[in-house]
């Protein structure tokens, strides 16, 4: 209890942890578990959290799994686990699916890396229900659908000589082994989880940047023209109130010497012989943060890009950029293309050009909601008196960022606004 103009007093434990925990939330090293429970789901709860984000790629042979597979874990942070390998290498051919599903987590419980990409799993019903149940749900189920026709080409293209190689009958009988497990499979998968089903019969260009316009983050980037504590402001309620995490360049860079990680190693290094650190290693430094293993979906970079050649490094080797917010002075003109003529160095110019640079004169999270180009994504919860409606609601706001709106305060709101009418 404090006295009437007491100042409240701040634990200074409570404010060095608070410290710490800020520090490595950037980098997806904070895991939050809710220790009012009993200690046995406490426990679990614990053990879960040790583990990696998971996600189950899955489809018929020569659907292009591997290589999208391949693609997608270096772009985003993951490890591609091959599943018939691992069968292969702890000689579990021939167990039973409890057994080797099993032993698959086991593996992961030891996993250091915080994304793993299982390719070819689960196999069967039986291995899906078993993950799920002893482990985690995967954050996302990729099915590569491709029709048979489409994988024979493949296979013919591949040629004899390459080890993944098989003759059109074998490859027959895989494919009709996938359809044999698929009907009891697939509607489970995509009853219980964020299930994908990609288009593999297109080129293998196209099938990458579907997958990629499922997992990336969005990601803008506000750069402050006329009008600095507007960008400021835009900053502030996005991160506050709307779930952004603000990756600020030059704090991370610092963050990562301090911490004497390896990529900090290199920076110390680089600056310490009056160089500018290429983008690329800013790139890594921010694919890691950015896929953490967090579920964070919802990204602002400030300070970095600057120049054309380090949006390119970004957008190549980590996500494509939403847009750029240019905070200016209401009537003013902050970019000018003349004759079409982008400098090397303008990338104000080149996301002008491209339809992503959006100027702004003024703070409104709808209006920025329209220049994103995004829609209301909303989750209707209902269900009878006491059945944790609730929880669930607590539960999508602390985790996925959702704002809460309940029904009858907003009835009391119309209300009270028309009360006249």
């Amino acid at each position: 209890d404090k006295n009437e103009g007491e100042e409240e007093k701040v634990d200074p434990s409570t404010a060095a942890i608070q410290e710490v925990i800020e520090k490595y939330q950037l980098f997806g090293k904070v895991r939050t578990i809710d220790s009012s429970q009993d200690f046995d789901k406490v426990y679990k709860e614990a053990q879960k959290a040790l583990l990696p984000e998971v996600f189950f790629l899955i489809g018929q042979k020569a659907a292009g799994k591997t290589t999208v597979g391949s693609s997608l874990a270096e772009r985003t942070n993951m490890i591609l686990m091959q599943f018939n390998e691992f069968v292969a290498k702890h000689k579990l051919k021939g167990a039973d699916d409890e057994t080797i599903t099993l032993a698959l987590i086991n593996i992961l419980k030891n996993e250091v890396s915080p994304r793993v990409l299982i390719e070819d799993f689960p196999q069967n019903l039986v291995q899906a229900k078993c993950f799920i149940k002893n482990c985690i749900e995967p954050s996302k189920v990729f099915y590569s659908k491709c029709s048979k026709d489409t994988c024979q080409e493949r296979m013919i293209t591949l040629g004899e000589d390459h080890s993944d190689y098989v003759s059109s009958a074998i490859l027959s009988k895989k494919i009709k082994k996938f359809h044999d497990e698929a009907p009891s499979l697939i509607p489970f998968l995509q009853e219980t989880t964020e299930f994908h089903e990609i288009n593999c019969d297109q080129e293998l260009q196209f099938v990458h940047q579907q997958v990629r316009d499922i997992i990336e983050p969005t990601v803008i980037h506000i750069r402050a023209g006329s009008n600095n504590d507007l960008k400021k402001q835009m900053i502030t309620e996005l991160v506050e109130k709307h779930g952004f995490i603000n990756l600020e360049v030059s704090s991370l860079i610092r963050l990562e010497t301090e911490r004497r990680t390896p990529v900090g190693e290199e920076f110390l290094q680089i600056v310490q012989h009056g160089k500018i650190i290429p983008a690329d290693m800013i790139v890594r430094m921010l694919r890691k943060i950015i896929y953490s293993g967090q579920k964070q979906n919802k990204f602002i970079l400030n300070g970095f890009p600057d120049v054309i050649e380090q949006v390119n490094e970004f957008e190549a080797n980590c996500a494509r950029i939403s847009a750029v917010f240019l905070t200016s002075e209401a009537d003013k003109n902050v970019v000018e293309i003349k004759n079409n003529n982008l400098t090397l160095f303008n990338i104000d110019a080149l996301f002008q050009k491209e339809f992503r640079l959006k100027i702004t004169d003024s703070w409104d999270f709808g209006r920025f909601n329209e220049m994103l180009g995004c829609k209301t994504d909303y989750i209707i919860v209902t269900g009878t008196w006491c059945s944790g409606k609730t929880t669930v609601c607590k539960f999508l706001e602390s985790t996925y960022g959702y704002t809460i709106v309940n029904l009858e305060a907003a009835k009391e709101r119309v209300m009270k606004n028309h009360e006249n009418d």
